[in-house]
């Protein structure tokens, strides 16, 4: 059901004691996030020919550094943003889980056998609608108290009447202790270094003596940890410093400050210096276990997320997307799917400043991948077109007519091998069918091609469409122009939800790189309305209860079953 961590999230689960004094851990990463208000203009920012979005294409292709970013592709987007919405007001209410469902006095084992079960809605898939008791046991497991899912995890603790036992956000929990290894401050103490006796002194300064003049007191905070350590044993402490690189590198990341002293807490480092595996691996086990029993799956781009604007494809940073899984069994098995239905983007950047330069990339990516996202969903009914097809050079072969012929058109015809009895010729016993062991059709012909042969073929260039995917606009309601997006979207440890709301009429636009001669007005077909909740901390018990909530709640409604549609099978 899910997928195997990687990258060692687990690496430090129940390995760390938060009440032992050990080396200190550099300084925690300050928490900040990106504004969605460094994306929308004011009039005084606006440029006269900003509005224009015919040279759309020709300023995205002019960003080659972040800063790049100018106010015309801002302008050009029309973009409109509202932070910290709702979760009601991105999905609709009666979708979301009701209220009775998330008093924790129902989730106990009695109330889950005498709760009354509901009708069972049809899902867009056939499945039945998961209930209550399917929501309670992931609501149980996310409420448990951080210290008690450490210590299950570590065997400390075992599951009791008030306690359940971690199964299907286990895997969940095993990312989030590694997370905590970086970023759980709750039981940071730094403890200052006491007063040092002389004598203490004048004894480590004798044994420094008897050591050959050695300096071995001096040692950096950083090397009493087990994964620096092999890196720093056998170096003279008293080396000179490393000269510092000429160049100048702007956005490297500041250098970590250890204080002195020791330390109490779960952290062995900063956030900023916490992998990319950890954040990805915790946050798709979350996602998983909450669409599961909607029939959905969770997977990594098999084809390079590239957003298409006329003949210009741009790099898009999305780590997963969530698909249907087929309800035939042989194209399940086959790795088909179908969708997409929202995506994932997970971004390790930690410095953000108010309406800085690092917000307006940070939104400029989560905006392509949600354009992404809605090409994706726009393919239904559609063929795509190769690179190359219908093109001269795709189909009629050409040679220049240089010496020595094409490559490939000198073939030896006989191959002198030695040992090779008179049958070779012949292909009889020792012959060279033997000897080369190429399986042959009835007529003489290799089955396999080779390399030359194949390089004569004229065919298109491989598509950028995943040929395993029936790409369809799951969750859109039938008959309208607009199409709603939503991305899940994690930083730190923290998650929220975003929705974009597109017209078919701007995303045509986008694809096609041809834009109408007027100048953009503020009609709703001409703009992207951006809509993101707040961001729901992993450490914090009530906000992974909401986290879990609203994800339920957007596969309920993602998958739902259109009325005409339930008419027509009642």
């Amino acid at each position: 059901m899910f997928g195997i961590l990687g990258g060692g999230s687990n690496i430090f689960a129940g390995r760390r004691d938060p009440t032992q004094e050990r080396q200190p851990p550099p300084l925690p990463t300050s928490i900040r996030f990106p504004s969605l208000s460094a994306l929308t203009l004011d009039e005084s920012s606006k440029t006269a020919n900003g509005s224009s979005i015919s040279n759309l294409q020709k300023r995205i292709s002019e960003v080659r550094r972040p800063s790049d970013l100018k106010v015309d592709l801002l302008q050009s987007l029309n973009l409109k943003t509202t932070s910290d919405v709702a979760i009601n007001d991105i999905i609709p209410c009666e979708y979301l889980p009701p209220v009775s469902w998330t008093n924790r006095e129902r989730h106990t084992e009695t109330e889950l056998d005498n709760y009354p079960p509901a009708d069972a809605k049809q899902l867009h898939n056939g499945r039945e609608a998961p209930g209550f008791r399917d929501f309670s046991i992931r609501l149980r497991e996310a409420l448990v108290p951080n210290e008690t899912g450490y210590d299950m995890l570590a065997g400390r603790t075992r599951p009791d009447a008030n306690t359940p036992r971690l199964a299907q956000l286990r895997r969940f929990w095993e990312g989030l202790d590694g997370m905590a290894s970086y970023w759980d401050t709750s039981q940071d103490e730094y403890i200052l270094p006491k007063d040092k006796d002389p004598s203490d002194e004048q004894a480590a300064e004798e044994n420094s003596s008897n050591a050959g003049g050695l300096d071995v007191k001096a040692q950096s905070p950083s090397t009493d940890e087990p994964r620096k350590r092999a890196k720093t044993d056998g170096l003279h402490s008293t080396a000179p410093p490393r000269v510092p690189s000429s160049r100048h590198h702007p956005s490297a990341k500041p250098s970590p400050v250890y204080p002195p002293g020791t330390y109490r807490g779960h952290r062995m480092s900063t956030g900023s210096e916490m992998p990319d595996t950890h954040r990805l691996d915790t946050v798709r086990c979350l996602i998983e276990s909450c669409i599961w029993p909607f029939g959905l799956s969770i997977q990594p781009p098999r084809r390079p997320p590239l957003l298409l604007t006329g003949n210009l494809l741009t790099p898009v940073k999305l780590a997963y997307s969530v698909w249907r899984i087929p309800p035939e069994r042989e194209r399940a098995q086959q790795r088909w799917l179908e969708g997409p239905i929202f995506g994932v983007s997970c971004r390790s950047e930690t410095r953000f400043e108010t309406d800085s330069l690092e917000s307006v990339v940070d939104g400029v990516s989560e905006v392509a991948a949600m354009l992404l996202l809605a090409q994706e969903r726009a393919r239904c009914g559609r063929v795509e077109k190769k690179p190359g097809e219908g093109q001269w050079w795709t189909e009629r072969a050409r040679w220049g007519g240089g010496l020595g012929g094409e490559i490939g058109d000198a073939v030896v015809d006989k191959v002198e091998v030695l040992g090779v009895g008179k049958g070779a010729e012949s292909g009889g016993v020792g012959g060279l069918n033997d000897v080369v062991g190429r399986p042959k059709h009835p007529d003489g012909k290799p089955t396999v091609k080779r390399a030359v042969e194949a390089w004569k073929v004229l065919k298109p260039g491989v598509g950028y469409w995943d040929p395993k995917v029936v790409y369809e606009p799951i969750g859109r309601m039938k008959g309208s122009e607009y199409d709603e997006v939503f991305l899940v979207s994690a930083l730190n440890h923290h998650i929220s939800i975003s929705k974009l709301r597109v017209h078919q009429q701007y995303l045509d636009a986008i694809t096609a790189g041809e834009w109408p001669d007027s100048e953009l007005t503020e009609s709703e077909e001409n703009m992207l309305h951006i809509s993101r909740s707040r961001w729901f901390d992993l450490f914090l018990s009530e906000d992974r209860a909401e986290a879990i909530s609203a994800l339920w709640g957007l596969s309920t409604w993602l998958c739902r079953m259109e009325e005409d549609e339930e008419m027509q099978q009642s």
